[in-house]
């Protein structure tokens, strides 16, 4: 992996962080004092994080929230988040603050700037052969909101299965670099119904489900199970497995089930 992306690394700018919009800070926001402590992420949540030289951002899992700051001697400061870096950095890191420059959503990248090399930068080190959906098949996939600062899940159609990565700037790139690109497989491209196209770099719920299970809108903790309501149904409940996209009929959930934050992989 490192000798394919190093070749490719003379042409990661400063640009990747290019991340605002008119009218929009790009969820670079200072927060007052007040609100120093809220987070925009949560426990076990998916981020992508920067770690400088040789991968300068790499993926990761929130294992920590406002930790105490070890070189504040006053024990006022706190260290927004530790987390925990997939293979092959495998390390705890501390993120300093919480903004888009240092940690923010792993999502399916292809609506902002720099989404190649997130994409890159996020390929996990052991792909999964199977795939969960063909071409023509409609999908929801998790992808930055209108600020940057959150997440949400857009329609779209998978446009092909296993493709290798095509820049949008081809012209940026030497022939060689370009064979490199082409080399790396990702599960799927995907066409959203907004007329951007995004690369689902992991097959997996969190990231791309099944448009008839999951509707547009706001992502906040996706569960692999959930249970409802079938709409139209007269009170009839089943329980989705948004991996597997398999459905099967339950019961209403318990109050305590409906409370709970745990999740399963």
């Amino acid at each position: 992996f490192f000798s394919s992306l190093g070749s490719l690394l003379g042409t990661f700018t400063n640009n990747i962080m290019d991340t605002s919009h008119d009218g929009d800070e790009g969820g670079m926001k200072v927060h007052s004092e007040a609100e120093s402590f809220k987070r925009r992420f949560l426990k076990l949540d998916r981020v992508v994080c920067k770690i400088g030289a040789p991968r300068p951002w790499a993926p990761g899992t929130i294992m920590s929230i406002n930790e105490d700051d070890p070189e504040d001697p006053t024990g006022r400061s706190k260290v927004p988040y530790v987390v925990k870096c997939d293979p092959p950095v495998g390390r705890l890191i501390s993120v300093p603050e919480d903004v888009n420059d240092l940690v923010r959503p792993e999502v399916c990248f292809g609506q902002r700037a720099g989404a190649l090399w997130f994409t890159l930068f996020c390929l996990p080190t052991r792909p999964s052969k199977t795939r969960r959906f063909a071409v023509g098949e409609r999908v929801a996939c998790a992808v930055e909101d209108a600020t940057d600062t959150y997440t949400v899940w857009a329609a779209g159609v998978v446009l092909a299965v296993d493709p290798g990565l095509e820049p949008d700037d081809p012209e940026q790139f030497n022939e060689q670099q370009l064979r490199h690109l082409a080399g790396f497989k990702v599960p799927y491209h995907v066409q959203l119904d907004t007329g951007r196209r995004v690369f689902v770099h992991k097959d997996e719920h969190w990231l791309v489900r099944d448009l008839r299970f999951q509707a547009e809108g706001p992502r906040q903790r996706p569960k692999r199970m959930e249970t409802r309501e079938v709409a139209g149904s007269d009170g009839k409940w089943e329980t989705i497995d948004h991996q597997t996209r398999r459905t099967r009929a339950a019961g209403p959930p318990s109050d305590s089930e409906s409370d709970s934050d745990s999740d399963s992989d």
